[in-house]
C-alpha cells in the first residue's frame, strides 16, 4: 500500500480535527450525504425497473445483450453490470430449461 502524501494527511487531520470539535455538525452533514446517496441509488433503480418493464416476457441471450447495451450507455452502466442489476432487484431471471431471459418486472408489478 502506497504511503499517503502530505495533501492527503492534511485533510485527514482537517476532518479528524473536525469530528473532534463539532460532531453534531459533521453528524448532520454525514445524514445529508447518506440520504442524498439512498436517493441517487433508488432513483437509478426505478430507471433500470422502468425500462425493463418495457421489455417482451422472454428474451434470448441476443435479444437481452442488445437491449442491455442499448440503454446500459445512457444510463452510465456497462451492459453487463446493467443485467447484473436487474437480476439483482430480480427484475430477470434465466430459465436453464427453457434457455431463456424471463420478464419478471411486469408481474412483480
Amino acid at each position: 500500500m502506497p504511503k499517503p502524501s502530505n495533501p492527503q494527511l492534511r485533510l485527514l487531520r482537517f476532518w479528524k480535527r473536525q469530528w473532534r470539535e463539532s460532531p453534531t455538525l459533521m453528524e448532520e452533514a454525514r445524514q445529508r450525504a447518506v440520504q442524498g446517496a439512498q436517493r441517487t441509488y433508488q432513483a437509478r433503480n426505478l430507471k433500470v425497473r422502468e425500462f425493463v418493464t418495457q421489455w417482451p416476457m422472454t428474451l434470448t441471450n441476443t435479444d437481452l445483450k442488445t437491449r442491455c447495451e442499448l440503454k446500459a450507455g445512457e444510463m452510465g452502466f456497462k451492459p453487463r453490470s446493467f443485467k447484473t442489476k436487474a437480476v439483482r432487484l430480480g427484475l430477470i431471471a434465466y430459465d436453464p430449461k427453457a434457455k431463456l431471459w424471463l420478464n419478471r418486472a411486469t408481474t412483480s408489478n
